[in-house]
């Protein structure tokens, strides 16, 4: 028995200017409404691994940013302007967050509370118990903003988009303080930093390629390494597990790989005709990969980022479930 969270049957519980709180019913299914098995689980083409899904989530727009934390799992639905929080156990989702802006990046300081990096104003956010709290204002160093991981210092890493039309990576300090500290990608996206905190790993969609930086006490990063070369593949979001393996979504290939240091691809999770957008490493053993996947218009995903009224009606997105992955995510 499965059970599918939608958000088409909700219940609003408090809601003040600043942020809202819903919690939804699941409802019970006797098969799963989404669930797909290119083959068995069995390894193939040599040492190949392919995985199988099922959907835990549907009515989303776009989902992306996820992270495992405190025995749930949250992400943004970037184009509803909203923060989610799902328990898989029980199968309750708390929208913790609507914002005014949309919501991608997400992070958590060392004492828990959660960080939200805003695409259009550029602003780094903290939710506190009293609503959403101001921590930087990127402006001035870009031109927009989109994924974010946090070290576990508190330092929270930041993709920016400049406006000569490059990437490269803001630090914002635990304080407010902000900087740029990596330039000269075409356009970074997902990213998360080694569970010793001494190296943060990057996407970079059209570079094709992923690099990681060293991370300096001071949190400067050193010269950009290549820790994988991806050919004609774009990676979106990304995690690690405890081998130092990414996870990470290849939207236009339509796959989740799991890629070593020197880009090996050791195992694949298909997505038929989705995107794959991003994923994270959770539940109690945390050997389930969280799948944040979605349906839209390729060619249309720029103006709908730029203008999402319109995107209930082109975009479709779910959370998917692969269970019992070989090498778990990080402790």
């Amino acid at each position: 028995m499965h059970f599918l969270a939608s958000l088409g049957n909700c219940r609003v519980k408090q809601r003040d200017n600043r942020q809202v709180c819903v919690s939804f019913r699941y409802r019970r299914h006797d098969s799963i409404s989404r669930a797909y098995r290119p083959g068995s689980m069995a390894e193939k083409g040599g040492n190949m691994r392919h995985y199988n899904w099922h959907d835990i989530m549907d009515g989303l727009i776009f989902p992306e940013g996820p992270r495992w934390h405190g025995d749930r799992l949250w992400f943004s639905d970037i184009l509803n302007f909203k923060v989610h929080a799902l328990e898989p156990v029980s199968g309750r989702t708390t929208c913790v967050a609507e914002m005014e802006d949309r919501p991608s990046g997400l992070g958590f300081l060392p004492d828990g509370r959660l960080l939200i990096a805003t695409m259009g104003r550029r602003h780094l956010l903290r939710c506190d118990p009293a609503g959403t709290t101001l921590v930087a204002d990127l402006s001035a160093l870009c031109e927009s903003t989109n994924d974010m991981t946090v070290d576990p210092s508190g330092r929270a890493y930041i993709n920016a988009y400049f406006a000569d039309g490059t990437g490269g990576l803001i630090l914002v300090e635990p304080g407010g303080v902000s900087r740029i500290v990596a330039t000269g990608m075409k356009l970074p996206n997902g990213m998360a930093v080694t569970a010793d905190g001494s190296t943060l790993i990057v996407a970079d969609f059209y570079g094709n390629a992923i690099h990681a930086f060293a991370i300096s006490n001071d949190g400067s990063l050193g010269p950009r390494q290549l820790y994988a070369d991806l050919g004609d593949r774009s990676p979106d979001g990304l995690c690690l597990d405890a081998e130092g393996a990414v996870w990470v979504g290849l939207p236009l290939q339509n796959r989740f790989e799991r890629i070593l240091p020197g880009g090996e691809v050791t195992s694949v999770i298909e997505c038929g005709p989705r995107k794959a957008v991003a994923c994270v490493l959770g539940g109690e053993d945390r050997r389930s990969l969280f799948l944040c996947m979605a349906e839209f218009p390729v060619e249309r995903i720029k103006a709908l980022m730029r203008n999402p009224r319109d995107a209930a009606r082109h975009c479709r997105g779910w959370i998917g479930r692969a269970d019992d992955i070989a090498i778990p995510g990080p402790p």
